[in-house]
C-alpha cells in the first residue's frame, strides 16, 4: 500500500543564526554580537525552533548583526575571567580604604 502525502505549513520569516553561534551556559544562551574594531559583546537571546543546524532568534538580536559562529567557549571564559578581575579589583580598592 502506498500513499501521496502532502504537509501544509504556514511560512513564515524568522531571524535565525548557527546553532554553534549559542553558548548554553546551563543558566543563561549567549551569542556574541561583533561591535567592530575587534571588539565583541555578549547578548542573552530567547531561542525558539532548531532544525538543519540553524536556530530560531525569538529576541536579544536585530537582523544584520554580525555574530560569532565558533568557538564561544573561549570567549565565554575571557568574559568570566574578565569579571572575575574586575569584581577583585573592586575587592582591593576597598581593603585599601580601611
Amino acid at each position: 500500500m502506498y500513499a501521496t502525502v502532502r504537509i501544509a505549513a504556514r511560512v513564515r520569516e524568522a531571524l535565525t543564526v548557527p546553532a554553534s553561534a549559542v553558548l548554553n551556559t546551563g543558566e543563561r544562551r549567549l551569542v556574541f554580537v561583533d561591535l567592530g574594531q575587534g571588539r565583541l559583546a555578549p547578548r542573552d537571546v530567547e531561542l525558539g525552533r532548531a532544525g538543519a543546524g540553524y536556530v530560531e532568534v525569538l529576541a536579544g538580536l536585530e537582523p544584520g548583526q554580525r555574530v560569532v559562529t565558533s568557538a564561544q567557549y573561549l570567549l565565554d571564559s575571557e568574559s568570566n575571567l574578565a569579571e572575575t578581575m574586575k569584581s577583585m579589583m573592586g575587592m582591593m580598592n576597598m581593603s585599601d580604604m580601611g
